[in-house]
């Protein structure tokens, strides 16, 4: 099979999640919305961090907060092995961190709802 565990499910250049499991006429996905392993991400203002949903919150964290983070800030994956780079995660909705923290953490808008995303892809060569 050419599917494997991590690539990347998408609709158009937005990421909907990454295969988790592949059996013989099957597989199964983890939506962005429920991504529990950490994903590298850089932003439209080229800083770069950790993707993650935790408690049902999409949210990136690990940001140098010596650069400005702005609401509606673009996301968007950093190639790994099985991720090509550049696709659209969400936006920024809402600093979560404090001033005094080392990082800068924000909770994220997802780009499409993964419920509801029709057209998917898996990306199997980048």
């Amino acid at each position: 099979s050419l599917l494997r565990p991590g690539q990347a499910v998408v609709s158009g250049n937005i990421l909907v999640g990454t295969v988790k499991e592949v059996s013989a006429h099957t597989a199964t996905i983890t939506l962005v919305s429920s991504q529990k392993t950490p994903l590298a991400i850089t932003t439209q203002n080229n800083l770069t961090g950790t993707f993650i949903t935790t408690n049902s919150n999409p949210t990136i964290e690990d940001i140098d907060n010596t650069k400005p983070l702005p609401p509606d800030t673009a996301v968007f994956t950093k190639s790994n092995q099985n991720l090509p780079a550049n696709l659209l995660i969400g936006k920024v909705k809402a600093i979560t961190s404090k001033p005094s923290d080392t990082s800068q953490s924000a909770l994220i808008e997802l780009a499409v709802n993964p419920f509801t995303a029709t057209n998917l892809f898996v990306i199997i060569d980048f």
